[in-house]
């Protein structure tokens, strides 16, 4: 039966169709590369992010088609980041860092029977920063909406075959916020009962007794964790930061989590830094600069004193300034020859 338990994500099709449905958030990321840059899009594209990482999607994370979609989907939303908590910027410059598998890969608990209920697998840490936008606990919903969709459109009276949509019906309890219609609910529940006889009768009854007891005790779960629809908070108002927050020089040294992180970003007629550890609370420090061309300087002078001082792989790295800064450079270079 290509299973391993009797939980609801405990087996190879279960998985497969968890797979699936990650791909559809994939696509979501990749729409967001298109469209404008707002507070709205900022807020999706971090809960998209957040159920990445709370699916501990190591794998999706790390494959170079994935990595070019987010990074063009951060770049096209930065000018908006500052609509975003300072928990959430925080995270998503260590995603656009290149740290999106390392932070998926990090281990959340869940409660006791939640854990029985789903079983293994896909248990990363849930960062509340990531969903606390309006637009990303909407956007969590309309996930959970296209799973129950699937649900309706798939679930049948036949146990082997509903397997891989009671999956999906995990990850209806395993996102959060999330909403069902308790018609829906019942709905599925008449299915799997017209399903149990035929299972409990089979060669397999001993493992289908375990796993209609998980899907039970979900439902009932889903009875007390998803009746009442969540109104999305009001937005707070933004704090007023630079258009453009995509980060240009990296210094590392060794891990991950001991790099710096600068920004330079245009802001009304000069050029705002911001400086942190992006292992740290992150904090800031402003400074201008009259043209691009100053703070490019002023960054080279900076990795220069770095490598003086032992940082040996201390650069510039232009090519992940956004494309207005390197114009911005040129431009002014042009200006001065």
């Amino acid at each position: 039966m290509g299973t391993w338990g009797d939980g609801l994500w405990d087996g190879d099709a279960q998985l497969d169709a968890i797979a699936d449905f990650t791909h559809g958030i994939w696509a979501r990321i990749e729409d967001l590369a298109q469209r404008p840059a707002n507070a709205a899009n900022a807020g999706r594209l971090a809960a998209l992010v957040g159920v990445l990482l709370h699916l501990s999607e190591t794998y999706s994370l790390s494959l170079p088609e994935h990595h070019e979609a987010l990074m063009a989907a951060l770049d096209k939303q930065a000018p908006a980041s500052h609509a975003l908590s300072a928990g959430c910027r925080r995270l998503m410059r260590r995603v656009h860092a290149g740290e999106g598998a390392a932070l998926a890969a990090r281990y959340g608990r869940r409660s006791g029977k939640l854990a029985r209920i789903l079983g293994g697998y896909l248990d990363g840490l849930r960062r509340p920063a990531l969903f606390a936008h309006p637009a990303g606990v909407r956007e969590v919903q309309a996930l959970v909406d296209d799973l129950a969709q699937e649900l309706d459109d798939g679930l049948t009276p036949d146990l082997y075959r509903a397997a891989a949509y009671l999956a999906l019906f995990g990850l209806i309890l395993y996102l959060e916020p999330a909403y069902v219609a308790p018609q829906r609910l019942n709905h599925w529940v008449r299915v799997v009962e017209r399903a149990a006889p035929l299972a409990l009768e089979s060669e397999d009854r001993e493992f289908w007794q375990g796993y209609l007891k998980n899907v039970r005790e979900g439902f009932e779960l889903c009875r007390q964790r998803c009746g009442t629809r969540v109104t999305p908070p009001e937005a707070p108002p933004a704090t007023p930061r630079p258009r453009d927050l995509t980060p240009w020089v990296h210094l590392r040294r060794g891990e991950p989590s001991a790099s710096a992180f600068w920004s330079i970003a245009r802001h009304g007629h000069g050029f705002t830094e911001h400086s942190g550890d992006v292992g740290s609370e992150g904090k800031e420090r402003v400074s201008w600069f009259a043209s691009a061309a100053a703070a490019q300087a002023e960054l080279e002078r900076r990795v220069a004193a770095q490598r003086e001082a032992g940082f040996a792989d201390a650069k510039f790295d232009e090519e992940v300034c956004s494309g207005w800064v390197r114009a911005e450079i040129e431009r002014e270079r042009a200006r001065q020859s």
